[in-house]
């Protein structure tokens, strides 16, 4: 039995133009990586470590841009 569509359970929507060329290229990046499985690494490397490697920032760069992303309610803190 599927659940109905509620208030709550739909996700909020942020529009795209809210987002920098920086943020659209991380999020697409990791698109690519986790969801298109694009990229099968079996040398024991991270999505995030392929993430930073494909956009060429280091891994401060990206920890500012996925915090500016959560920020925007494009990514949820787990």
């Amino acid at each position: 039995m599927k659940p109905k569509n509620t208030k709550e359970n739909i996700p909020q929507q942020v529009p795209v133009d809210s987002l920098t060329e920086q943020e659209r290229n991380v999020m697409m990046t990791f698109i690519r990586v986790c969801v298109l499985d694009e990229y099968a690494p079996d040398d024991g490397r991270t999505v995030r470590q392929l993430g930073a490697e494909e956009l060429k920032i280091d891994s401060a760069e990206l920890d500012k841009i996925l915090a500016q992303l959560t920020a925007k309610g494009w990514l949820k803190e787990e």
